[in-house]
Order: structure tokens, then C-alpha cells, then sequence
């Protein structure tokens, strides 16, 4: 029977230590409108394929390892999530099964000890968790939930599921590979249907994780030459470029904004000169006299002396730099999206090494030359 578009988003949990994983999912369950999360051991594969295939619910959250915990009977099942979610997929791929979003999480040594080391089933996860951060981080790990389930309801209600029918409605752009990189897309063949994870993974990982043609509020800010915290009129300048926002599929729990959008607004408001070559006070000038927003605050360099013409975020200290105070650090990334970049300082203070990233290869003859600058003057 076909459930009420008015009834709640509605998960299933799967976890061997179900009693102990109640406090958080009854968490996560309060943090969201509108969300019901039911937990409960996992049943042996064959049984548990059958009852997924007959149940009523719009996620699937799975913790990693299923198999590390008997029940209440004493029996323990013999397979882990990522055996259990390539079934489904398959049988979502082959109409066995509606597409719905599959998420695991699990304790942070689960992850490192196997998860993390094998990159083999990560396409099979829309997006993971640990359980570890659900205390703190509760609403927005809900609302990501209850986005990607709708997100899936989505894509599932539409006829037709190829690429030049539905990927610009699924994105809200009408003629979007007229304006965006059609390389977004090229992990989907054309006039060929596919399942609707194969396209909820492409907007996700090509789209929305990721900055390029879409950027989150942080870059945003940056971008605007904005200090966030010290301007009250922040929502206020939102609401007023609210034409530049990304209104698409998985938009509500992840807010994105076009870039190309906010070049043409900016324009508008500043023509004699594009956004990239002011200082961050010439951008909050612009966009206070043209919005009357008094309370918008232009943010500082993060050392002094250090460009103010923002454009990208660092990584290590979330704060905003100039491309030429930002050093490209060694991350995986579509070829049309931005690098992940640092601050010099961060580099020169070693904190990437700490947090367990690598300078870009073609950065370190550049930051080689600074620290032996550095030992240079420490010797004089």
C-alpha cells in the first residue's frame, strides 16, 4: 500500500548491539521533524533480504559491523553491512527493490580498522556516520536523513531516469549542461535508464560534495569577503542573493549556492570591477550599499599581511584566504571542482600533518623554499 505523502520519513536501523545504540537513534529520532527510526538486530542474510523486500520504510542505516554481537538468543549473523548493501543495490539496480538511501555508521576504530582501507563498497553508502558524533551533532545528522530519503522520493517519482530528461530537473537548472560542465555527468551514459542511487550518488559526490559550480555557506562568505559571526545582517544578504541558491534535490539539508549566479548578482551590484579583484571590505561596501544592510562586517586576513581577496577556505583553521596565501593540499577531486586548500600558516605550523593531510605534490618545492627561508632567518 502506498504511504501518505504526510507520514513521517521512516528508517530502518540495523545493529547488532541494538539496545545499546537506543539512547542515540531515540536522539536522531527527536531531532527531526517528521522522522521515525526504528532500530533492531539483524536477521540472518536470507531471512533479512526477505523481510527488507516486503518492509515500509524510505532509509536503511547500517552499522558497519553486524556481526560482532549476538542477540538476546545467543545468535550471531555472519556478514557485515557492506555484504548486505551490494545485495540491495543489486536488487535496486534490477527493480527487485524501490531505490532508497543506504547510510552506515559506526564507532570511529570500525572505520579505520576496515571501512576506510577498503574503497571497494564505498559507492554503495550515500553517506556515513559516528555514532560517537550523534550527541553532539544530532539535528544536522537528521535533517541529512530525512533529505536524502527524500531526496531518493525524488528521483524514484519520475517516468523517465536519463540523463538528458531528468538530470537538469533533478538539479532545478532547465539546460544545465548548456551552463555547467557536462563532465558532472559523464558517470551516467546517455538515452540509457538507471536505478536512482546511480543518480542521488552523482548529484551528491559530483554536485553537492564539493566545491565547483555549487560552494556552501563558509565559501560563500568568503567569496562575499563576509566575517559570519560578526554580522547580524548575514541571513539578511542570504535572503537578498536568494536567486543564486541551489534548489534541487539533497538542497535542504546541504545548502548550496551557484557560483556562476553569484558572479552574474555580483556583477550587478559592482560592475566597474569582478568580484575576484576586490579586497574583502571593497566586496562588503558594494553589497551593504546596494542592500542597505548596515551590519555586514568584512573579515580580516588570518596573519597580517596576508591578501584580503578571499576565494578559498582553509581547511585546518576554517578561515578565509587569497589564493596566494593557499596551498593545495593532496585530496581526491573531480576535475571540476576546486582543490582542498590550506593556509600557508597552517602548513609552515605543520597542522596538516596533524590532521593527516599531505601538501599537493606540485606545492612542495614552493613550501620547501619557505621553510629553508624560515631556517635561514632563525639562524641570522
Amino acid at each position: 500500500m502506498r504511504r501518505s505523502l504526510t507520514m513521517p520519513i521512516r528508517y530502518l536501523c540495523l545493529d547488532d548491539d541494538a539496545r545499546a545504540v537506543r539512547p542515540i537513534v531515540e536522539l536522531l529520532q527527536q531531532s527531526g521533524p517528521d522522522f521515525e527510526l526504528e532500530v533492531r538486530t539483524p536477521a540472518n542474510f536470507d531471512d533479512e533480504i526477505r523481510m527488507l523486500l516486503k518492509a515500509e520504510f524510505d532509509g536503511l542505516l547500517l552499522d558497519l559491523r553486524l556481526d560482532r554481537t549476538a542477540d538476546e538468543s545467543g545468535a550471531r549473523v555472519n556478514y557485515r553491512a557492506l555484504s548486505l548493501a551490494q545485495e540491495l543495490r543489486t536488487r535496486m539496480t534490477e527493480g527487485e527493490m524501490t531505490s532508497r538511501p543506504l547510510v552506515l555508521w559506526s564507532v570511529d576504530d570500525n572505520f579505520q580498522l576496515s571501512y576506510d582501507k577498503d574503497e571497494t563498497g564505498h559507492d554503495l553508502f550515500d553517506r556515513k556516520y559516528y555514532k560517537g558524533s550523534v550527541t553532539a551533532d544530532a539535528p544536522r545528522m537528521a535533517a541529512e536523513l530525512i533529505d536524502l530519503a527524500l531526496g531518493y522520493k525524488n528521483i524514484n517519482a519520475l517516468k523517465s531516469r536519463t540523463i538528458k530528461n531528468i538530470y537538469s530537473r533533478l538539479i532545478d537548472l532547465p539546460d544545465a549542461f548548456s551552463i555547467i560542465d557536462p563532465r558532472i555527468a559523464n558517470d551516467i551514459a546517455e538515452n540509457r535508464s538507471y536505478p536512482a542511487h546511480a543518480f542521488a550518488r552523482s548529484i551528491l559526490q559530483n554536485l553537492i560534495f564539493g566545491a565547483g559550480p555549487l560552494i556552501d555557506e563558509r565559501l560563500l562568505a568568503a567569496r562575499l569577503g563576509v566575517d559570519i559571526e560578526a554580522s547580524d545582517d548575514w541571513e539578511r544578504l542570504k535572503s537578498k542573493l536568494s536567486a543564486t541558491k541551489y534548489t534541487g534535490t539533497f538542497g535542504n539539508a546541504w545548502p548550496r549556492w551557484w557560483m556562476f549566479k553569484l558572479l552574474a548578482a555580483f556583477k550587478e551590484v559592482h560592475p566597474s570591477s569582478p568580484i575576484q579583484r576586490l579586497e574583502a571590505s571593497e566586496r562588503v561596501s558594494a553589497l551593504k550599499s546596494a542592500f542597505k544592510l548596515s551590519k555586514l562586517t568584512a573579515a580580516h586576513p588570518l596573519v597580517d599581511g596576508y591578501d584580503a581577496r578571499f576565494w578559498f577556505v582553509c581547511k585546518l583553521l576554517s578561515k578565509p584566504i587569497a589564493p596566494t596565501d593557499a596551498v593545495q593540499l593532496s585530496v581526491e577531486r573531480r576535475e571540476w571542482q576546486d582543490g582542498i586548500y590550506a593556509s600557508v600558516k597552517s602548513i609552515l605550523d605543520r597542522t596538516h600533518k596533524s590532521e593527516g593531510y599531505e601538501i599537493h605534490p606540485f606545492e612542495q618545492p614552493r613550501i620547501a623554499e619557505m621553510m629553508a627561508a624560515l631556517r635561514d632567518d632563525e639562524k641570522k
